[in-house]
């Protein structure tokens, strides 16, 4: 249409041969028309200046948007969401000079952290170091010490520290040396922190938190005289955590000194500055148990250093006090045994043998069932790593200590810590795999929402401007509907008959072609409300069917927690084994029914998903009417145009004006198809880019799942080596709890026994003196009488 319509309109020839105006020229019609084409003009100016760029988006006003967006979802604990929404932040390099990159880049990683993803969130804390900003420095260094922890690997660490000394001239912030220096003391290398925390400055918040490090680091280099200087400080210090620490946090971290004090102190035999430390310690510490065991043992090493038995039973005594004092206020029940067997020796030194019987016993008694009870789980086991692998999948894929140990050797587990790394481990594999699969799908869904919808569908704001662009077209139309009106009343006495007609067909087609676009519209608007109404159909079936998932795994929890139940009791009075059985096989049935009702539900939602990418809305014939429409409108244009250029019509008055109109009607029509035309050719372009971007990740995602396989395998052996390795080493510490109570036992009996020895002993060789003295006064008896 655009070619015709400037073709139609051409300039009149100078040269062409003039006549008079026809005397009923329509002023008011031409100047309403005017008016009308000039609101329009602007109209179309701004809708350029608006899409016709290949970024539509205020992207400030975007950016700032999705940090704010990214930000709430972090502090909701949405790390997830709060990952795709700041990825697409960080991910464009074009952003990195914006003054919320940085933040931005502080929160996806925080999110990738907290969802385990601990190489992504490395990455992102590593770039934002580099990037400089004070704002975030401590707390990504900080975080990137807490991965190189989980991951073993401090090479990072080591790369960021240099680039940060680097930047202030060979010294690091002092918060940063701090978090460096304890990384260093974690990796038993002592001299290497001492010396990067002992820079510290004194007036610094953490001064005394690095004093205390160093102190650690001089005890395991045994310089325990400089080690008690440095804990003295802390000690004496009213703010060893710096300004604007809470009371309790203070008062937690000289407790935490002075019990490094006393076994320091201890250790060099310094008894008393020993026990002026650990009574320090207040009555409603959680150290005060702890402390409170040192001080006893303390006094039994002190004990054995004496030479006066008076001195000796005096430490001796003053050690069961502590113990004594322990055990009423202790509820810690890993170190409870400890003290009772630690009691039963003291006991036994002070010669109290019936007392330290019975702590002794009381221990052997108490553990050494839990002892034959964890020595019992394994025996019918070949595999052990095989068999707390399907521990753990019992429990639905979660480290639980009480689902293999009895209650009292639960709190023994002190590699737990270990379990737990490799069960994280496991899970971030899961995690991963599961991801590649949802990508997949994802990737799938997107190409086949590129091709069963209509492209400008997937963009709403290129969906947007091309509305505008219609609503434009539309008003262009109507004004060269009045054009035509106008031209007509100023040629139609040169109008012959013949023209007449062609004019009458002409107007007839774009009647015609002005309904079949109208009748386009309506269906348009009529597909909108269908599509519409069917997406809110969709949304209520994907509620229900999200009930229904949540149903579904509820009653595979139950019958999972029924399922280990039956197993830890099978061999108990609890349930006769019959009903063991009939209750297994009504369980196996309904696992059946239960798996395919979730078959069903998977396959449900497969279908709601491809229903709701799938709801583009019927394609109409809108432009094949706006084709007819164009060619109507064109050809009863030349007409006119031939008739005026036939009746050598002057260019003056209302023809000068409809002439200047023409040229601005066509220039506002080609605009608006010049507009759709480039808005059709981006579309094109993006979602060609879109299709190679998805199917270059779903190639990834191929590899990425092969790899993962692998892996996987690899984590399975973990988990149930390292879950073994735990309930061997609890199962070891039992054994020597009670093979400790049993020997008191015989130290008893044996001290009896050497008591009882001495004492035969001592009767023999009285009743040997006084044999011999009843012999020398028999013999000097004979000598007398003789």
């Amino acid at each position: 249409m655009i070619a015709l319509f400037v073709l139609a309109l051409g300039a009149t020839p100078a040269s062409a041969p003039a006549s008079a105006p026809t005397a009923d020229a329509p002023w008011s019609g031409v100047d309403a028309l005017e008016r009308a084409v000039a609101a329009l003009e602007p109209k179309l100016a701004t809708l350029n200046a608006t899409y016709s760029r290949n970024d539509v988006f205020d992207k400030d006003g975007a950016i700032r948007q999705r940090v704010s967006d990214g930000e709430i979802l972090v502090l909701l604990g949405d790390h997830a969401r709060a990952s795709v929404v700041l990825f697409d932040v960080v991910s464009d390099p074009k952003n990195a000079v914006h003054s919320l990159y940085d933040r931005a880049l502080y929160y996806l990683a925080e999110s990738c952290f907290h969802t385990r993803n601990f190489v992504g969130a490395r990455a992102r804390f590593q770039q934002l170091i580099s990037r400089g900003d004070k704002t975030f420095l401590f707390d990504a260094f900080q975080r990137l010490i807490e991965i190189a922890e989980t991951l073993q690997d401090y090479s990072g660490v080591e790369e960021k520290v240099k680039e940060l000394r680097d930047v202030g001239s060979g010294v690091l912030r002092p918060d940063v040396a701090y978090l460096y220096g304890k990384s260093l003391a974690r990796r038993a290398k002592s001299e290497e922190a001492i010396a990067q925390l002992a820079a510290i400055a004194p007036d610094h918040k953490f001064y005394f938190r690095a004093r205390y490090v160093i102190a650690s680091e001089l005890v395991r280099l045994k310089k325990l005289d400089e080690a008690a200087k440095e804990l003295a400080k802390v000690i004496a210090t009213p703010k060893p955590l710096g300004l604007g620490a809470d009371e309790k946090d203070e008062l937690l971290m000289r407790e935490i000194a002075s019990m490094a004090l006393g076994r320091v102190s201890g250790e060099q035999g310094h008894v008393k500055e020993a026990m002026a430390a650990y009574q320090t310690i207040s009555r409603d510490s959680p150290y005060l148990p702890q402390s409170l065991y040192e001080i006893a043992w303390m006094f039994v090493q002190q004990s054995g250093f004496a030479t006066l038995e008076k001195v000796r039973m005096q430490h001796l005594r003053k050690s069961l006090q502590a113990i004594d004092i322990m055990l009423l206020a202790l509820e810690d029940r890993v170190l409870v045994p400890k003290a009772t067997v630690l009691k039963g020796n003291v006991l036994l030194k002070l010669g109290r043998h019936e007392d330290a019987v019975d702590a002794y016993v009381t221990v052997a008694k108490k553990y050494e069932p839990v002892y034959k009870e964890l020595q019992q789980t394994l025996v019918n086991q070949t595999d052990p790593t095989k068999y707390f692998n399907e521990v753990i999948a019992k429990n639905q894929g979660t480290y639980n200590a009480a689902a293999f140990l009895p209650t009292l050797a639960v709190d023994w587990v002190s590699e737990e810590r270990e379990v737990n790394r490799a069960l994280g481990v496991a899970h971030d594999l899961s995690a991963a795999d599961a991801t590649v699969a949802e990508s997949k799908v994802i990737g799938g869904k997107v190409l086949g929402a590129l091709t069963t919808r209509r492209p400008i569908e997937l963009f709403p704001q290129f969906k947007e401007g091309e509305n505008h662009a219609v609503q434009l077209e539309l008003e262009v139309r109507k004004l060269l509907e009045r054009f035509l009106a106008l031209l007509t009343d100023a040629v139609r006495p040169n109008i012959d008959g013949k023209t007449r007609d062609k004019l009458t067909k002409a107007q007839t087609a774009r009647i015609k072609a002005q309904a079949s676009l109208a009748e386009a519209a309506f269906k348009r608007e009529e597909s909108k409300r269908i599509e519409s109404k069917h997406l809110a159909i969709v949304h209520d079936l994907d509620r229900r069917n999200l009930r229904l998932r949540t149903e579904l795994a509820s009653l595979n929890a139950q019958l999972v927690a029924v399922s280990k139940w039956l197993d830890d009791n099978k061999s108990k009075d609890t349930v006769a084994p019959d009903k063991i059985a009939l209750l297994k096989e009504q369980m196996g049935s309904e696992s059946k029914v239960l798996a395919e009702l979730e078959r069903v539900e998977r396959e449900l939602y497969d279908q709601l998903q491809q229903a709701r990418t799938s709801s583009g809305g019927p394609v109409t014939n809108e432009q094949r009417a706006r084709d007819d429409y164009a060619l109507a409108l064109n050809t009863e244009l030349q007409l006119l145009v031939g008739v005026r250029e036939r009746a050598t019509l002057p260019a003056t008055g209302t023809l000068r004006r409809l002439d200047a109109l023409k040229d601005r009607l066509g220039s506002l029509d080609s605009g608006v198809r010049n507009f759709r035309d480039a808005l059709a050719a981006t579309i094109d372009h993006k979602t060609i880019q879109i299709a190679n971007a998805v199917n270059a990740e779903l190639e990834l995602m191929q590899a990425y799942e092969q790899e993962l396989k692998g892996y996987e395998h690899e984590a399975e052996s973990l988990v149930g080596g390292v879950a073994a390795a735990s309930f061997d080493n609890v199962k070891q510490r039992f054994y020597e709890l009670v093979l400790k109570a049993d020997l008191g036992v015989v130290d008893v009996s044996w001290r009896e026994k050497e008591d009882r020895t001495q004492k035969i002993n001592e009767l023999v060789r009285a009743q040997k003196d006084a044999i011999d003295s009843l012999e020398r006064d028999f013999r000097e008896l004979g000598e007398e009488r003789r």
